[in-house]
C-alpha cells in the first residue's frame, strides 16, 4: 500500500507539473501576441527638409503642415537627440560637422547630432527629428533613424516607409551622455533584432 500512494504521488507532481507549465506557456504565448498586435506597423513619410517635403505636398494646406512638421521635429530634436560628452565622440558616430552643443555652462555642456531629417505627422503622432551619419563606417550612415535608433528607412530625400507603432510615439528628453560608439550600438541591435523578427515570422 505505501508504495501505491508514493506511485500515486509521483504520478500527480508530474500532472501538476505539466498543467503548471502548460498555462505558462500560454500566458506567455498570450503576452507575445498582445505586444504585437500593439505594436503594429504604421507607414509614414520621411523627408531630408522642408523644401523636400513641400515638393511632394499636393496642395497649399500640405506645404503648410510640412513646415510644421519641420518646426516641430527641430524644436524636439536639442531634447531627445542622443547626448554626447564631447565634441569628438559625437562627431566619431555622426561625422564632421554633424554635431552641436546644448550651450550649456561648460561643466556640463553636452553634444548632440544635428537633425539630419524629419518623419511627417501621422494620425495622433507628432512628428519627430531623425538623424544619418556621413561617416561610411557608422551603422547610421545610410538610414534614418530616430533618438531611440529605431530605423525609418534608408536615407533621402524624401519617401514613405513602414515603422512600428512604438517608434513613432513621443521621445523622452535625453538627459544624460552615451559612450563612444553607444548609439551606433543600438541602431545595430535595433537592426538584428528586426531581421530575426521578420525571418520567424516569414516562417
Amino acid at each position: 500500500m505505501k508504495r501505491t500512494k508514493h506511485i500515486n504521488k509521483d504520478r500527480f507532481r508530474k500532472v501538476h507539473s505539466f498543467w503548471k507549465f502548460s498555462a505558462l506557456f500560454i500566458a506567455m504565448s498570450a503576452a507575445s501576441m498582445f505586444l504585437t498586435a500593439c505594436d503594429e506597423q504604421e507607414n509614414v513619410s520621411v523627408y531630408q527638409t522642408v523644401q523636400d517635403c513641400e515638393r511632394s505636398a499636393g496642395n497649399e494646406a500640405a506645404k503648410q503642415q510640412c513646415a510644421l512638421d519641420y518646426q516641430n521635429a527641430l524644436a524636439q530634436n536639442k531634447s531627445t537627440a542622443p547626448k554626447y560628452n564631447s565634441q569628438r565622440n559625437c562627431e566619431d558616430e555622426f561625422g564632421a560637422n554633424q554635431c552641436t552643443t546644448t550651450n550649456s555652462t561648460h561643466s556640463s555642456m553636452m553634444w548632440f547630432p544635428l537633425m539630419s531629417g524629419y518623419s511627417s505627422s501621422h494620425a495622433n503622432y507628432p512628428s519627430q527629428p531623425l538623424y544619418s551619419s556621413t561617416r561610411t563606417n557608422s551603422p547610421v550612415h545610410g538610414k534614418f533613424v530616430d533618438a531611440k535608433g529605431n530605423s525609418f528607412g534608408s536615407y533621402k530625400p524624401a519617401g514613405n516607409t513602414s515603422v512600428s507603432r512604438s517608434s513613432l510615439a513621443s521621445k523622452p528628453a535625453m538627459t544624460t551622455t552615451t559612450t563612444r560608439g553607444g548609439f551606433g550600438s543600438t541602431v545595430s541591435s535595433h537592426a538584428s533584432s528586426f531581421h530575426s523578427s521578420s525571418h520567424s515570422s516569414g516562417g
